[in-house]
């Protein structure tokens, strides 16, 4: 039995508000099937659990499988369609296609970019600069990426100004 689990609480752990109940499965769509590493929903501490390239590796690639299958969280499909990458060309969508499988074997984890503040040709643009950062950089970019979505969708869940928050 692990040792924190042999501590008497004190306290009894706050009842969830189930409107922010989901907040890291939008952030991290698709995570229990896209990870391998114990996650689950209900786990306060996913984000130790997983390690922060975990945490990467449970994003979609952008304009990826997931979107064409239509099994993105409704969070990500607004943002990736808001970005217009729901209507790429055929080049287009094969051209982002070879940019995430480069990026992936590169850094092991897919790209991830706060799709809302970016257009079709940013996102390929930022996909072809960042393959060229050192791997720790490119690991604090992509961290920072989680973070300003996460940001942005509990802006948009309390209806707040992001920068506020």
């Amino acid at each position: 039995m692990p040792f924190h689990s042999q501590i008497p609480r004190l306290f009894p752990a706050p009842e969830p508000d189930n409107r922010f109940t989901g907040i890291q499965r939008q952030v991290l769509p698709e995570a229990p099937q896209s990870c391998s590493t114990g996650f689950t929903t209900t786990n306060n501490d996913c984000f130790c659990l997983l390690g922060q390239e975990g945490i990467l590796r449970c994003h979609p690639d952008l304009a990826g499988s997931e979107l064409r299958r239509g099994t993105l969280t409704a969070e990500s499909q607004r943002e990736q369609s808001a970005a217009g990458l729901t209507s790429l060309g055929a080049d287009e969508r094969l051209r982002l296609a070879e940019l995430n499988a480069q990026y992936r074997a590169r850094f092991g984890f897919p790209f991830v970019l706060a799709a809302r503040f970016s257009d079709r040709a940013a996102v390929s643009r930022e996909l072809a600069r960042r393959l060229l950062c050192p791997s720790a950089q490119e690991l604090r970019t992509a961290l920072g990426e989680v973070k300003k979505i996460g940001s942005l969708r509990l802006a948009d869940l309390l209806r707040a100004d992001p920068a506020k928050l």
